[in-house]
């Protein structure tokens, strides 16, 4: 006696690039989200990187631990030639997409060492203390220094920092521009 079982599935739908499944566009209108392409457009000029974990509080002169990863990868075309060092840097094929790094907080006059920490990669940025404004999310402008003593690597650009302000006015740091 031969028991054959025979399984009903249903079809599915491959996306390729340039076709989205079907009704895709359709929930992303019904939620207000903007078209795929013009989302693809936006990033293709934005090179971000996240900040793991997020900084609470005022960060003047104080160095963290963290983890930089890539939040919006951008193009090399649409970016710096130092963000494009730096990215290759952070993401290259050895730190799978991400690096931990020393992050040391300066402030505009004021110096901080960078000596110490456990981690080659260095990141100091130099931005307002205490920014002021009104949205929960905002940038602020700065700079940042980016050193790596094993690959005998330093940059300096300007990026604009991502803040969130929490319910009670807290600052959190969270992202770096890098354009």
């Amino acid at each position: 006696m031969m028991l054959i079982l025979v399984l009903a599935l249903p079809m599915l739908s491959l996306s390729l690039p340039g076709y989205p499944l079907p009704g895709v566009s359709n929930l992303r209108a019904r939620n207000g989200l903007k078209s795929t392409p013009n989302v693809g457009a936006e990033l293709a000029n934005t090179l971000r990187f996240n900040i793991d974990p997020d900084i609470y509080g005022v960060a003047c002169g104080k160095h963290f631990s963290v983890n930089i990863n890539v939040k919006d990868a951008g193009t090399a075309s649409s970016t710096s030639s130092a963000c494009n060092a730096v990215r290759k840097l952070l993401i290259g094929s050895s730190n799978q997409g991400n690096s931990d790094v020393n992050l040391i907080f300066t402030c505009p006059g004021q110096s901080v060492s960078t000596a110490g920490g456990d981690r080659d990669i260095k990141i100091v940025l130099n931005t307002e203390e205490e920014p002021s404004f009104s949205e929960v999310h905002t940038t602020t402008p700065g700079t940042m220094t980016v050193s790596s003593d094993k690959e005998k690597f330093i940059a300096t650009t300007s990026v604009d920092v991502g803040i969130t302000k929490t319910s009670n006015s807290e600052l959190i740091w969270q992202f770096i521009t890098c354009p």
